[in-house]
């Protein structure tokens, strides 16, 4: 079966917390990137039509942390910096959601109290 958000969040937080290995740290950085395709290609069939529904695997604040870890302790400076800012941009569009959503309530609780 195909693991969900919180099989991965573990196996790639127990792996890249593991001292003196890197082989277990090497395989939390693939796992992450794994889910990462994986999430890339669900997003991309949705935007094609070929699903409907939500999207299963989506990465957040717990993939992202230690897949951070990972790429210190790996040395992958480079890697660890696009990660960043994929939380960067992670964070916006939450904020991004968050205002709109609050906007919409606001614009509609002002087109009621209009229409009283």
């Amino acid at each position: 079966p195909t693991m969900n958000n919180k099989g991965y969040a573990n196996l790639i937080r127990r792996n890249s917390r593991k001292r003196s290995k890197a082989s277990l740290w090497r395989h939390a950085y693939r796992t992450y990137n794994k889910m990462k395709k994986v999430e890339l290609q669900q997003r991309e069939d949705m935007e094609k039509g070929i699903v409907d529904g939500k999207i299963t695997i989506q990465r957040q604040v717990p993939h992202f942390e230690a897949a951070l870890v990972a790429c210190a302790k790996l040395g992958l400076w480079r890697e660890a910096l696009v990660i960043y800012k994929e939380v960067v941009d992670f964070e916006n569009q939450r904020k991004e959601a968050s205002s709109s959503s609050s906007m919409n309530q606001v614009s509609t609780s002002t087109t009621s109290s209009i229409a009283e």
